[in-house]
């Protein structure tokens, strides 16, 4: 698999302290990749731009989207890790995390945190939308039958500001 960002980009970018695994979080980033990324663009145009980036055949259309889908992704691996780095399946059940010298935060704070990384997802989602709706033509192979998370009426706005 072409990984889109690779672990030390996400120590790098992400807010998470340089305590946390990359066991912790490997499984997460290559979801993220693998299928959230589908379910944004279709598999057809993911595949397309991973080999265009690969090859560095991407046109500028194609490589103005980099950033965003990085933005996306991150963001979507933010917000799975929230829980498991507070919870952990053990032989013995799930258990709550916790060290001695700090305390786990509630949940209700926890919310929080995951409700800004939705937010980030969710705008870095839309960008992607709106620059592919409004580009449609620089990208043939999106298909509306294919994409769930980017088609609806709203997305295409034809104002855009590069």
């Amino acid at each position: 698999m072409i990984y889109w960002f690779d672990a030390n980009y996400f120590r790098t970018y992400s807010i998470h302290t340089e305590g946390v695994e990359e066991r912790q979080y490997q499984q997460h980033l290559y979801n993220a990749q693998e299928y959230d990324l589908v379910n944004l663009i279709g598999k057809s145009l993911k595949e397309h731009l991973q080999d265009a980036y690969l090859n560095s055949t991407a046109t500028p259309y194609e490589q103005y989207l980099q950033p965003y889908f990085k933005t996306y992704l991150l963001n979507d691996v933010e917000l799975k890790l929230c829980d498991f780095l507070t919870y952990r399946n053990t032989s013995k059940g799930v258990q709550q995390f916790n060290q001695t010298d700090s305390t786990n935060a509630d949940y209700s704070n926890i919310f929080v945190l995951k409700d800004t990384f939705k937010t980030y997802k969710e705008n870095a989602k839309t960008t992607i939308c709106k620059y592919i709706h409004d580009n449609i033509l620089e990208f043939p192979l999106y298909g509306y039958d294919e994409c769930v998370g980017c088609y609806n009426e709203d997305s295409r706005t034809d104002v855009y500001f590069p």
